[in-house]
């Protein structure tokens, strides 16, 4: 666990919740470019396994981000300042779309305009993730046929889990012990 200060926790993650509303994964490669490469408090392996963890889990990704990312860098304080960092800005913004909203204005022109802005964002952070992973082409295969299993052919994500499940468990049983 590296030590991050409480106070400058909260700073780096109200910063980004500011930067990036919307989504958690646009917070990734803003997250990633701060810890990772500028102020080196984290190896890239733990930032990754923090993020796969983080969307594991249930809840909002952005505040299971913000969750891991502040316990590893100060404990439970770090932790509890990094999700309050991110909760600030988007209670912030609801906020004021409330209030301009009861004054009779019409968002709707506001939010369309605000859609492409945040699938830019994400395509962004994806791409970012991609390129920094370690993706080859045989480790490719799996996902890629989950996504056209799904959807071409309509099967239902808990059927390839279960077959993964049981595929793993057969592969452990029966191949591994011959290697």
């Amino acid at each position: 666990m590296t030590n991050l200060s409480t106070r400058d926790t909260f700073i780096l993650f109200l910063r980004a919740g500011f930067s990036l509303p919307g989504t958690g994964y646009a917070l990734l490669s803003l997250l990633e470019s701060e810890l990772v490469r500028r102020r080196a408090l984290l190896a890239p392996g733990e930032f990754r396994d923090t993020a796969a963890t983080a969307q594991c889990m249930p809840g909002v990704f952005a505040f299971n981000l913000g969750a891991g990312l502040g316990y590893q860098l100060g404990g439970w304080r770090g932790a509890t300042a990094a999700v309050a960092g991110l909760v600030v800005p988007a209670f912030v913004v609801m906020w004021l779309l409330a209030m301009w909203l009861t004054s009779g204005a019409r968002p709707s022109a506001w939010l369309v305009g605000l859609r492409p802005a945040v699938v830019a964002l994400v395509a962004l952070a994806l791409v970012d993730q991609v390129r920094r992973s370690d993706i080859t082409m045989p480790t490719l295969w799996l996902p890629l046929t989950t996504l056209l299993l799904v959807w071409l052919f309509s099967v239902s994500p808990f059927a390839i889990v279960a077959a993964a499940a049981a595929g793993s468990y057969l592969y452990a049983k029966y191949v591994k012990p011959l290697q």
